[in-house]
Order: structure tokens, then C-alpha cells, then sequence
């Protein structure tokens, strides 16, 4: 898992790249799918990473304010936004 793949500031640039895998049982792992929840957060979460404690309160406040009962509507929330 790597955080960085280059110097440059780029739109995806704090987004976690999970390996490369055909596996439809490695896609559906979760590590896999944590990976995929973790880019998709809103950029003022995402934004603060770095900062732990910010970003744990901003993950929590997000997720008390919206209740998500399956990753299908936890990702169409954050596609409409």
C-alpha cells in the first residue's frame, strides 16, 4: 500500500492505491473495500489524514450525521454529493 507515488500536488494525491488484483475474493476482502471507503470520504475528511485526532472527530461526526446501513448507500451518499 503506498501513500505516495510522486512529488506533485495532485487531486488524487492522498488517495491510498491498493495493489493491482484480478481476485474477485481479494475485491471483496476487507481490506480491500476499507481501502475503497477511505478514498471516497469527502475531501474536509480526507484533507486530515495527517492529523489523527482531527481526522477521527471529523469521521465521526460524518458518520453520526449520516447513517449508512450497506456500502451501497454509503457510496451512492458520497456520489450525489
Amino acid at each position: 500500500m503506498k501513500f505516495n507515488l510522486h512529488g506533485r500536488n495532485t487531486r488524487y494525491g492522498l488517495n491510498l492505491h491498493p495493489p493491482a488484483s484480478y481476485l474477485a475474493l481479494y475485491q471483496k476482502s476487507a481490506h480491500y473495500t476499507g481501502l475503497k471507503v477511505l478514498n471516497s470520504l469527502p475531501f474536509y475528511i480526507e484533507g486530515r489524514q495527517h492529523d489523527v485526532n482531527e481526522f477521527k472527530q471529523r469521521v465521526q461526526s460524518f458518520l453520526y450525521c449520516n447513517t449508512f446501513y450497506t456500502l451501497e448507500e454509503y457510496f451512492n451518499e458520497i456520489k450525489g454529493t
